[in-house]
């Protein structure tokens, strides 16, 4: 799968990418010197992507300039990581003449108010070890439905980023 933001597909997907999630805990001290955590909110999730463009790169940097400029989330497909809506937050670029090639870097972050919107997408990626269970729950869908839409041999012979229909 190549990376795509909204309507711009990257030329190559990035030599790197970072996906950081977190969630933020309150944590207390309790009796006998333990400490109790619990869960306040989730963080929104942040994706770091960057490589190394030749032919193109430029008309492709600028395409990429103009959506930071429109201040819009909208949806981000990346390898290897769930689809999730964001905004993307920084976009830099630098080119090199001798090399004849422009490096760039993008930062985008969740939308958090969009998750009531991801019912909207008609697909989603399996996820590392999941089955068709782990997937229904996920996507507020039974897993009878779920193999209705899909040619499942079996519902835990599912790989890691298998397109998955689920409307």
């Amino acid at each position: 799968m190549i990376m795509k933001y909204k309507n711009l597909q990257f030329l190559k997907n990035p030599s790197h990418l970072e996906i950081n999630s977190g969630r933020q805990v309150s944590q207390s001290g309790v009796i006998a010197g333990k400490t109790a955590v619990s869960g306040i909110c989730e963080e929104p999730t942040v994706i770091k992507a960057s490589g190394v463009l030749y032919d193109g790169g430029e008309k492709w940097c600028l395409s990429m300039k103009n959506l930071m400029s429109d201040g819009k989330s909208g949806w981000l497909f990346s390898p290897g990581a769930p689809p999730v809506m964001a905004y993307l937050t920084s976009f830099s670029y630098r080119r090199d003449s001798g090399k004849d090639e422009i490096c760039y870097s993008a930062e985008f972050t969740e939308d958090c108010n969009s998750r009531r919107y991801e019912a909207r997408l008609k697909y989603t990626y399996a996820l590392e070890g999941e089955n068709a269970f782990d997937i229904a729950h996920r996507c507020n869908i039974t897993v009878d439905a779920l193999e209705e839409l899909n040619s499942f041999v079996s519902p835990f012979e599912i790989n890691e980023n298998d397109r998955v229909v689920i409307r």
